[in-house]
């Protein structure tokens, strides 16, 4: 009951914060508008050796992220609803690894990203309910998270099972709540990357926390969010030898095909 009464303080707290941002966030979206405007139309005005060239591109690109942030911010404020679909898992990882590699040229050059084979071994397809727009961005969260840390040659192992119902009681009980007929689905992202501070660890899913240089501290935030919206939750494996690890949580009744 206490961890409840907390947990829904917390809520509250971030709730109120959440109105306020997104009231901010719109003040200020509407002259970054005008200010990238204005400096496109200089740049536009300006001979292409002229020195101040390069002041302008900094002034831009300056507002550019700002924007891209007050965006973010946007959407981590804004409640989620989600267009569950019945997804085969499968071919939803597979498909989601291949798009990131193609969106991302750059990070994907030195990024060898495996899906690791399911044990016990399956024979028929893993389909799951959820949203595969939003489930697709935590895994980009993830994905780029781990790009951004590990700097040089990059492996991202993913790995996922489905749980004994009584191992999943015991396991995740106290943080999920599971109807009778559920059991967990557990969703494993690791890297090679230098692994979280020890300070960093306990805010790690804390909005707008970041270690890195440039960041916003929304990707691990807004990954949480999701996870919760679908009823379920991620962690960070403290236990992880090297590296980085987060399990991915959602409790689910599974079925071995499709519903027609």
């Amino acid at each position: 009951m206490k961890k409840m009464e907390q947990e829904i303080a917390r809520l509250n707290t971030l709730a109120a914060l959440g109105e306020m941002a997104a009231t901010v966030a719109h003040q200020v979206r509407n002259p970054l508008s005008g200010i990238l405007g204005y400096g496109s139309l200089l740049k536009r005005d300006m001979e292409p050796d002229d020195p101040r060239q390069k002041l302008i591109t900094k002034i831009t690109d300056g507002v550019e992220a700002l924007n891209n942030t007050v965006t973010t911010l946007l959407n981590y404020t804004r409640n989620e609803e989600l267009n569950r679909e019945q997804v085969n898992f499968d071919e939803f990882v597979s498909s989601t690894v291949t798009q990131f590699r193609r969106e991302n040229v750059k990070l994907a050059e030195k990024t060898e990203i495996t899906i690791e084979p399911a044990s016990p071994p399956r024979e028929e397809p893993l389909y799951l309910q959820i949203d595969p727009v939003l489930f697709r961005q935590v895994l980009y969260n993830l994905f780029t998270n781990s790009c951004e840390a590990c700097g040089g040659d990059v492996e991202i192992a993913l790995a996922y099972r489905i749980m004994p119902r009584q191992s999943a009681a015991e396991q995740y009980g106290e943080k999920l709540l599971l109807d009778p007929e559920e059991t967990v689905f557990e969703l494993t992202v690791s890297d090679n990357g230098p692994g979280l501070p020890a300070e960093a660890v306990r805010q790690a899913f804390s909005p707008f926390f970041t270690t890195k240089a440039g960041g916003n501290g929304l990707g691990l935030a807004v990954a949480l969010k999701i996870l919760r919206a679908h009823g379920g939750d991620i962690r960070l494996d403290r236990d992880c030898p090297e590296g980085t690890r987060f399990n991915l949580l959602l409790p689910t009744r599974i079925v071995s095909a499709a519903v027609s």
